[in-house]
C-alpha cells in the first residue's frame, strides 16, 4: 500500500491535469496544419500570378525584340537610300 510520503512523492514526478494544459493537443495541431495549408495556397495563388506576368512579359519582350530588328532594318534601309 502506498503511504502519503509515496503519494506527495509520486505527485512530484507525474504531470498533474493543472500541468497538462500548456501542452498542445491535437486540435491545436489540427487547428495549425489548417492555417498553414490556407497560407500555403495563399503563397502559391501569388506565385502563379507572378509566374503568368512573366510568361506575359516575356512574350511582350519578344515582340517588341522583332519590332527592333525590324526598325533597324528599316533605319538602315533608309540610310542607304538617303546616302546614295
Amino acid at each position: 500500500m502506498l503511504t502519503s510520503l509515496d503519494i506527495k512523492k509520486l505527485q512530484s514526478v507525474f504531470a498533474t491535469k493543472e500541468d497538462l494544459k500548456g501542452f498542445v493537443t491535437k486540435e491545436d495541431l489540427k487547428d495549425l496544419e489548417h492555417r498553414f495549408l490556407f497560407s500555403l495556397d495563399k503563397v502559391m495563388n501569388e506565385l502563379k500570378g507572378i509566374r503568368e506576368d512573366l510568361t506575359a512579359g516575356t512574350h511582350r519582350s519578344s515582340q517588341n525584340s522583332k519590332k527592333i530588328e525590324n526598325h533597324e532594318e528599316r533605319i538602315s534601309s533608309v540610310e542607304e537610300s538617303l546616302y546614295f
